[in-house]
């Protein structure tokens, strides 16, 4: 099962960090819950720049649909109160990566 978040900014850098951050916050707090969860590295879009916004993705799997929820429910809620400024899409089973 796969979970794919997206940011877009002014620069790739930007919506890179953003997602770095994401991660990050992840390995900090919710360590635990990460062993059964992949977290790939962000990586820029195949095409990057689209109406001059640079955009990212991060690719999150587990063989666990109720581990990935589970993970994303305490992740998200996370995010919200240590980075509410943060702003992504997040994509469930995406159809293309």
């Amino acid at each position: 099962y796969q979970i794919l978040i997206s940011s877009q900014d002014k620069t790739i850098q930007k919506a890179l960090e953003t997602l770095q951050t994401m991660v990050s916050l992840a390995h900090e707090h919710l360590a635990s819950a990460l062993s059964s969860i992949s977290i790939y590295d962000p990586v820029p879009l195949r095409i990057v720049r689209v109406a001059n916004i640079e955009r990212a993705q991060l690719l999150l799997e587990s063989a666990s649909r109720v581990a990935l929820h589970r993970f994303m429910v305490q992740w998200l809620a996370l995010i919200r109160e240590q980075a509410p400024r943060l702003r992504f899409l997040v994509e469930v089973d995406p159809l293309e990566i």
